[in-house]
């Protein structure tokens, strides 16, 4: 098993080399959503704008009534 990297070692590589392995690391955290932290900031501005999603919607034409529009023209 190899030692982690420091920090000043893997701050001293080339910028395109830490994007990399900033990628993989946040592609594994995906992995595991469930283990990701949510602070409650993020949570209120979600709840606010899905609040206001749900006030603002109108209702849309369903599929038959604009393929019937189309083809009427």
């Amino acid at each position: 098993m190899t030692a982690s990297p420091r920090l000043e070692e893997l701050l001293s590589l080339p910028a395109a080399r830490r994007l990399a392995i900033m990628e993989a690391i946040w592609d594994s955290l995906t992995l595991e959503p469930e283990n990701v932290p949510i602070p409650d900031w993020h949570r209120e501005i979600l709840e606010q704008r899905l609040a206001e999603d749900e006030s603002d919607q109108m209702p849309g034409e369903s599929w038959p009534e604009i393929r019937r529009r189309i083809e009427h023209r």
